[in-house]
C-alpha cells in the first residue's frame, strides 16, 4: 500500500462532508457518472439492530490505477472535468470537482474503495482506503489483474451517530426516489436499489407528471416537470437539472400548495455551465433567478388548476353519494347564486365534511351549512335526529352534555387539541427539514416553547424565559409564598461555581403537585437549535446551573425537586456515552437527591408529547398535514415564524382552516339561540 496526500486545507475538506442521506445521493451519482446501469446500496446491521456498515456497489466502468491515483490526490482535477460533461454512454455528468469521495465520510469513519476497470484489453483491481479523522491522506494498493466485472464497491464502516439515525429512517427510500425520479424516468435501463428494493418512482406518482415549457430566455429550451407523490410527506424542492434530467443543484419551492406532496424538476442545459454561480440563484441579479421565479409562478398556476379539478370532483362525489343538498338544477339566477355561495363554503369545509365516513354524517354537515346560509341555524336537535339519525339515548347524552358546557366550549376543547397537534407538526418540520432547520434561531425557538410549554408536560407553567438565575430565584420565592411581596433589590445574585452571575437558562418551568402538602417541581430547559450538535461543553454548562441551584440554600429546601433538560437534535459520541448510565432513567446523565440532569433529543420530546395526545387524536381522527399545520401556526405565532417560513411558502388560509372557522361560527350561532 502507498500513501496518497491531498494538497488542501482540512477545514475545506470537512466542508465537503455533508449529511448522511446527502452522502448516499453523492455516492449514487458517482456510480451513474461511471456509466453504471445498476447501483445497489445495502446496509449491514449488527445484532443490536444498528448499522455496522453501508455498502454502495455499481456496475460502472470503475477506476483505472492512474484515475484512482490522480482522483484521490487533488481537487478540481478529476477525470470528469476533462470529459466535457458527458460519459462514454452519452449521459451528462453530475460532478466534476472530485469532491464526491468525501461524501462517504458523512456516513462513517472508515471508507474503502475497491474498483475494477478495463484498460488496454485487460482488467485491473485497485483498493483505496481513508478515514474521516485524516481527510488529507489515502492509501492505495498496487494494481492486480483480475477477471472480475468492472465496477466499484464502496464500504463505509464505523457509522456516525447521525448516520445511525438518518439511514434507518423509513423515509430514506422516499427521499432517494424523489431525488432520482426524473433520471430514472428518462434512463429506464438504470436501476438503483436501496436496501434490496429498486427505486420505482412511477409506482408512487399520484398522477402522471405534468410537463411545461417556460419561455423565459429567448431561443433556449427550458422545461418544468411536476411530480405529485402519494407519499405522506416529501421535502418540496425544485431540482435544477440539465437537459438530461441530471441534478446540478436544488432550490426550495416556497409556494403555497396545501395537501399536495410534490417535487419539481427545472431542466435547462445552462444550469450546468454556471458552475459556482449557481449557488447564488436566490439573488435577483443572478442569471438563474428569473428562470427559477418563472418556475415558481408556473407551479402556482399548476396547483390552482389542481384545486379546481379537486373541487369539481368533490362535488361530483357528493352528488353520487346523494348527500349534496341541491338535487335539481338551478331554476333561477337567485338559485344559482345561492348554490355558488353554498359551494364556496362547503368546499372550504370539505375536509371536515368528508371526515364523516357515513353518508348520513356528510349529509348532516352539508345540510347544516345550507341551513346556516339560507336561514341561520335554529333547530340543531331536529337536524341531529332527522339527518344524522341519532338515537333517543344519544340525543339525551348530547343534551346532558350541553347542560354542563356549551357547544363553543366543546369546539374550543377540540381546537386546543388540534392546535397542539399542529404545533408538533411545526416542531417536527423545524427540526428535520433542511431550510426551516437552518433558518430557526435559538431565540425564536425559546419563545415558541415559552408560548407552548405543554410540549414538556401538560401541567408545566412558564416561570421565566431567557433570564438570569436570579430572576428564577425570585419566581421560585413567589411560588413558595404567593401572597408575599418579594423585595428584589435586596436579593443577592445567584452565582455559578465560577462566580458568573449572568447565566441565563432558556426556560424555567414549574408545577405544584398537591397531595398532603404542596410539592413544587421545577424544570430548567436549555435548548439548542436543531443544527447544533450537543457536546461536552453544553453538558458542562447545564451542570453549572444545577450546582448553582443545589448549592444555594434559597433554592435548596424541602418538597422542591429540580430537573434539568439539555435538548438538541444531534449528539456527540461523548454525550451518547454519558446518556447510558446504569440504574438511571432513560436519557439521565446525573442524579442527585434534589435534582436530575437529562440530555434529550428533540425526537424524544416530540414522541412523548405525541403519545400524550394519542388517545384524543385517534378519537378525533385528526391527522394534520405539514402545510396546513404550518399555515395555522404562522398565524398564531406570526412574529416568531416570519423568517423561518417566508411569506411565499404559505400565503393564504388553508381550506381546512376556513372550514373550521365556518363550522365554528355555525355552532356559536346555534349556542346563542
Amino acid at each position: 500500500m502507498r500513501r496518497l496526500h491531498v494538497e488542501a486545507k482540512d477545514d475545506l475538506l470537512r466542508s465537503f462532508v455533508g449529511k448522511p442521506v446527502g452522502g448516499i445521493v453523492e455516492l449514487i451519482y458517482n456510480a451513474l457518472d461511471a456509466d453504471a446501469d445498476e447501483v445497489t446500496v445495502s446496509v449491514e446491521e449488527n445484532e443490536a439492530g444498528g448499522i455496522e456498515a453501508v455498502v454502495v456497489e455499481d456496475t460502472g466502468s470503475g477506476m483505472t490505477p492512474m484515475a484512482g491515483e490522480s482522483g484521490f490526490t487533488g481537487l478540481g482535477g478529476s477525470w470528469k472535468a476533462a470529459a466535457a460533461g458527458v460519459t462514454p454512454k452519452g449521459r451528462h455528468l453530475h460532478g466534476s470537482l472530485g469532491r464526491g469521495r468525501y461524501a462517504a465520510y458523512s456516513i462513517g469513519e472508515r471508507v474503502t474503495w475497491e474498483s475494477v476497470a478495463e484498460e488496454g484489453g485487460k482488467r485491473t483491481r485497485i483498493r483505496l482506503s481513508g478515514s474521516r479523522s485524516d481527510l488529507t491522506n489515502f492509501e492505495i494498493s498496487e494494481p492486480e489483474e483480475t477477471d472480475a466485472p468492472t465496477g466499484t464497491r464502496v464500504r463505509i464502516s464505523l457509522p456516525t451517530e447521525a448516520a445511525q439515525t438518518a439511514l434507518l429512517n423509513d423515509k430514506v427510500a422516499e427521499m432517494l426516489t424523489a431525488t432520482f425520479a426524473l433520471y430514472l424516468t428518462r434512463f429506464k435501463q438504470v436501476s438503483i436499489k436501496w436496501r434490496g428494493k429498486a427505486l420505482n418512482p412511477s409506482k408512487y406518482f399520484s398522477r402522471e407528471p405534468a410537463e411545461y415549457r417556460l419561455d423565459v430566455v429567448e431561443g433556449q429550451t427550458i422545461s418544468l416537470t411536476v411530480i405529485e407523490w402519494t407519499f405522506k410527506r416529501v421535502e418540496r424542492r425544485i431540482f435544477l437539472c440539465d437537459g438530461n434530467g441530471m441534478t446540478v443543484s436544488e432550490a426550495p419551492a416556497r409556494i403555497h400548495a396545501p395537501d399536495y406532496q410534490f417535487t419539481a424538476y427545472l431542466n435547462w442545459d445552462r444550469f450546468r455551465e454556471m458552475g459556482h454561480d449557481l449557488l447564488l440563484h436566490e439573488f435577483e441579479n443572478s442569471e438563474a433567478f428569473p428562470v427559477i421565479e418563472a418556475a415558481k409562478e408556473r407551479l402556482k398556476q399548476h396547483f390552482k388548476q389542481r384545486d379546481r379539478e379537486r373541487q369539481r370532483k368533490i362535488i361530483e362525489k357528493w352528488q353520487e353519494e346523494d348527500v349534496y343538498p341541491y338535487p335539481d338544477k338551478p331554476r333561477s339566477e337567485a338559485d344559482e347564486v345561492a348554490r355558488e355561495t353554498f359551494d364556496l363554503v362547503a368546499l372550504a369545509a370539505a375536509r371536515v365534511v368528508n371526515e364523516n365516513r357515513s353518508a348520513k354524517g356528510k349529509r348532516f354537515a352539508l345540510r347544516l351549512i345550507k341551513e346556516a346560509i339560507d336561514h341561520s341555524p335554529s333547530a340543531l336537535k331536529t337536524l341531529l335526529q332527522e339527518v344524522i339519525g341519532l338515537s333517543e339515548q344519544q340525543l339525551e347524552d348530547f343534551e346532558a352534555l350541553r347542560e354542563h358546557t356549551s357547544l363553543s366550549n366543546m369546539l374550543q376543547a377540540n381546537t386546543i387539541v388540534a392546535d397542539r397537534l399542529d404545533f408538533l407538526n411545526l416542531l417536527e418540520t423545524i427540526i428535520h427539514e433542511h431550510e426551516p432547520k437552518h433558518r430557526t434561531l435559538e431565540r425564536s425557538l425559546h419563545r415558541l416553547l415559552e408560548a407552548e410549554p405543554w410540549v414538556f408536560g401538560n401541567e408545566w407553567s412558564v416561570a421565566t424565559s431567557d433570564q438570569r438565575l436570579t430572576a428564577a430565584l425570585i419566581e421560585h420565592m413567589k411560588h413558595l409564598d404567593p401572597g408575599s411581596e418579594v423585595e428584589t433589590t435586596a436579593i443577592e445574585p445567584v452565582a455559578l461555581v465560577d462566580g458568573n452571575t449572568m447565566a441565563r437558562p432558556d426556560l424555567l418551568l414549574w408545577r405544584a403537585a398537591r397531595n398532603l402538602r404542596n410539592r413544587y417541581e421545577y424544570l430548567v430547559v436549555e435548548l439548542k437549535r436543531p443544527r447544533i450538535p450537543i457536546t461536552e461543553e453544553h453538558l458542562s454548562q447545564i451542570k453549572k446551573y444545577a450546582l448553582a441551584v443545589v448549592n444555594d440554600t434559597r433554592f435548596n429546601m424541602l418538597d422542591v425537586q429540580w430537573d434539568f433538560w439539555l435538548i438538541g437534535d444531534e449528539l456527540s459520541e461523548f454525550i451518547v456515552n454519558e446518556r447510558e448510565q446504569k440504574n438511571l432513567p432513560p436519557g439521565a446523565v446525573f442524579q442527585h437527591p434534589k435534582y436530575t440532569i437529562y440530555v434529550k433529543q428533540w425526537s424524544e420530546v416530540l414522541a412523548d408529547a405525541e403519545q400524550r395526545l394519542k388517545f384524543v387524536k385517534e378519537n378525533l381522527q385528526y391527522d394534520p398535514d405539514r402545510d396546513s399545520s404550518i399555515e395555522r401556526m404562522r398565524r398564531k405565532h406570526a412574529e416568531l415564524l416570519a423568517d423561518v417560513f417566508p411569506q411565499d411558502e404559505a400565503a393564504s388560509p388553508t381550506p381546512e382552516t376556513g372550514a373550521e372557522s365556518q363550522l365554528g361560527n355555525l355552532v356559536d350561532q346555534e349556542t346563542r339561540q
